[in-house]
């Protein structure tokens, strides 16, 4: 063989939509809880994908099939796929004491 080519394009767009919440309560002077939610993430992708090859064979004989080969060349499908993705639901929490001490305070 010559030389060979192989040329693929990919090309992928789409968007995704969520929400995200989140709330700090100060029940006294030295706690915080805090709380988040975050909706699923709901995505549609579309996708195109075509590829081709070129291969040079240079005039080669092959005997089994007495053929000789030149310039061959083959192509896929142009693809199109839509699909959509859809993540998990996230809720979560936490909490911050302050411990404050006299020591803190010393000139």
């Amino acid at each position: 063989m010559r030389s060979s080519n192989l040329t693929e394009s990919l090309f992928i767009n789409g968007a995704g939509v969520n929400i995200n919440l989140g709330v700090i309560y100060k029940p006294i002077d030295y706690l915080n809880l805090g709380f988040n939610f975050q909706s699923p993430t709901l995505y549609s992708l579309n996708e195109e994908y075509e590829a081709g090859v070129v291969a040079d064979f240079g005039g080669f004989y092959f005997e089994p099939e007495d053929l000789t080969l030149g310039r061959e060349e083959a192509v896929t499908n142009f693809i199109i796929s839509n699909y959509g993705l859809n993540t998990p639901l996230k809720i979560g929490g936490g909490a911050t004491f302050f411990y404050w001490e006299k020591w803190l305070y010393l000139r």
